[in-house]
């Protein structure tokens, strides 16, 4: 069995290869083919003895059930692209609704059902996208359809009205449906629980009956955002990508201060947590008694403070040393200063405490979203520097570097952001999947 649609810009065409019993699905239909391969149509009682032969005696018209889903009566066919050679049926399946722009619609008895449906003209067509359950015998239209109250005139799916059904859904629900080999297994549990009191199992069907289940619910319920989230997020992760490329191509011509404003407005699109920074933020040395000023200060959505230390792009004589220690590349004084300068300013905040916890609310709560209070609770740091491509030795030293320091500070290069940022969006673009063969 073959099914494909063939879209244009005014309907939808539904082709039909059965593969077999195709002598049976054209009385059903009542027509026929000459010697020259023209359709010839019949009504049940004009029908050739042949054909009467084929159709189920309870029939009294013209109509084909196909998969138990799709139903089409003789008016519904394309007689010119019907081909008796190949076995082809087409189908008139939908026509663009000049009522409902951007959709196609088809009608309700198709599916058996009331109301009309309506697919939007970018839907990407399957007959999978109808089919579900047992063999995928059962009409998921048809099912949607009983459940509706009589007020909803149609079933729309995907595109841009209110009304519509998103596809990003509708397809959640298709995963969700019980698959022919779910069924099975479920019927498997259900016998298992009578007879293993008194005969010996293969296996435990139960169990397998309940790791299907949750690698089902798996797929279907645990997927990170949707589509227009998505959306949204591509579109500032490109910005922040645009944004740190022209930083990096300036490089020492842009001023400390431009470089590091530059920097905090990427900074939420990969650490969304944070919602306020706190800039040149003085807190107390308990030690000695003086005051130091921390570069900047994040703050989360809970109100935990972080410290972030942004150097600018320079390469990688200032990360690792030029000179290898016994065939190892070590931290650069610029890399260990900056490391070390982060695990104080955290030092002094556990320190202080309580008492600093309510210092910097006070000071700073005009940057703070209303009733936050900043909290000390394991302070980290991230430490952003550096420009450069290491060679294999060099990555593998300098990641060794951020594994030891790791509970300590997120150290991260600027390539390492750009990374970061390419593969987010990499991972949320609108990748096309590739679409299955109907079974032959």
């Amino acid at each position: 069995m073959t099914i494909r649609f063939d879209k244009d810009d005014k309907r939808i065409l539904f082709r039909y290869e059965p593969g077999y019993s195709f002598d049976v699905i054209c009385a059903k239909l009542c027509i026929g083919f000459d010697d020259s391969g023209v359709i010839r149509r019949y009504t049940p009682e004009t029908l050739p003895d042949e054909l009467e032969q084929k159709r189920p005696p309870t029939q009294d018209d013209a109509r084909a059930t196909i998969k138990r889903v799709f139903t089409f009566l003789q008016d519904d066919l394309v007689d010119e692209m019907c081909e008796s050679l190949t076995e082809t049926l087409v189908f008139k399946f939908a026509v663009l609704d000049e009522a409902n722009p951007g959709y196609f619609r088809v009608n309700g008895r198709v599916f058996d059902c009331e109301q009309d449906i309506l697919l939007a003209t970018n839907l990407r067509l399957d007959w999978r996208l109808f089919c579900v359950g047992y063999e995928r015998r059962t009409s998921v239209i048809e099912r949607i359809a009983s459940m509706l109250d009589d007020s909803e005139a149609f079933i729309a799916i995907g595109g841009d009205d209110e009304r519509a059904i998103p596809e990003e859904a509708f397809k959640e629900l298709l995963d969700g449906f019980p698959t022919t080999a779910t069924l099975k297994r479920y019927g498997d549990a259900q016998i298992e629980s009578y007879i293993q009191d008194y005969l010996s199992l293969k296996k435990d069907y139960g169990a397998q009956y309940r790791r299907s289940l949750e690698r089902r619910r798996t797929k279907a319920c645990f997927k990170l955002g949707s589509p227009t989230i998505d959306a949204s997020r591509i579109t500032a992760l490109r910005e922040a990508a645009t944004q740190l490329h022209g930083l990096l191509n300036q490089g020492k011509a842009v001023p400390e201060e431009s470089w590091q404003r530059g920097i905090l407005c990427v900074l939420p699109v990969l650490f969304p947590q944070y919602v306020a920074v706190i800039p040149k933020a003085k807190i107390k040395d308990t030690l000695t008694g003086k005051k130091r000023e921390v570069d900047f200060l994040l703050v989360d959505a809970s109100g935990n403070a972080d410290v972030l230390e942004i150097k600018k792009a320079f390469d990688k004589r200032n990360l690792l040393m030029r000179a290898p220690y016994r065939d190892n590349k070590v931290p650069a004084r610029e890399l260990s200063g900056g490391i070390m300068q982060i695990e104080k300013y955290i030092h002094l905040l556990l320190n202080w405490g309580r008492e600093g916890e309510a210092a910097l609310t006070r000071d700073h709560s005009g940057l703070l979203p209303d009733g936050l209070a900043i909290r000390f609770v394991n302070p980290r740091g991230i430490l952003l520097m550096g420009n450069c491509e290491f060679d294999e030795t060099e990555q593998c030293d300098f990641d060794l570097i951020r594994r030891q320091y790791s509970h300590v500070a997120d150290i991260i290069t600027y390539p390492d952001l750009l990374r970061r940022l390419e593969r987010m969006i990499e991972a949320l673009g609108p990748l096309e999947g590739s679409q299955d063969p109907a079974p032959s």
